[in-house]
């Protein structure tokens, strides 16, 4: 090997450092204003992405907590899953709710389903309407394009941390069953 080649573990190490330095533990998460966690209609709550799901989700419980049960609008429309994968039974759609993402705001729509984790799934509508991009390198959803909000990730361990702190805030045992966020 030359001077002038990279060392692939060099490579690694340095994007492994940027990951690292790009993103957010919950503790700052928590010490800020919490609206990077995410909100729907002010209540937080935390969000899973799907890309193998064309509609994007809200479970019935998260619906009973916003109070908005009666703006389910019947939907009988079969639901398109290009993998084939099973999909929960859609029960209809909740239009109008206030989404918070950071600081990206937007109105939305979801499918409500009864499973109860997580509370919001974000398909492919969503991410195709938002013009989304995954960024597996720095751990983050850019919202709104390469110049859109960024939104960092979560690990396994930081949304357990999450559930945990929601759950001693909740003496609700069903408000401990917060979903995985991964932002």
């Amino acid at each position: 090997m030359t001077e002038n080649d990279t060392d692939i573990r060099q490579l690694a190490l340095k994007r492994q450092q940027r990951r690292l330095h790009n993103r957010a533990t919950v503790e700052q998460l928590i010490e800020t204003d919490n609206s990077s966690l995410g909100r729907c209609n002010g209540v937080e709550t935390y969000a899973s992405i799907n890309t193998s799901t064309s509609i994007s989700t809200i479970s019935r419980n998260l619906v009973e907590k916003l109070g908005v049960t009666d703006q389910i609008i019947p939907n009988g429309t079969a639901i398109f899953n290009p993998l084939g994968l099973l999909h929960p039974k859609v029960n209809g759609k909740v239009k109008y709710l206030d989404l918070t993402l950071g600081s990206w705001q937007q109105v939305s729509q979801f499918y409500v389903v009864d499973s109860s984790i997580p509370d919001i799934t974000f398909g492919v509508d969503f991410l195709r309407k938002t013009q989304s991009i995954v960024n597996f390198e720095d751990f983050s959803l850019k919202i709104g394009g390469e110049n859109g909000e960024r939104i960092p990730f979560l690990s396994n361990r930081d949304v357990l941390a999450l559930t945990r702190k929601s759950s001693s805030r909740n003496s609700n045992p069903e408000s401990s069953h917060q979903s995985n966020l991964i932002f």
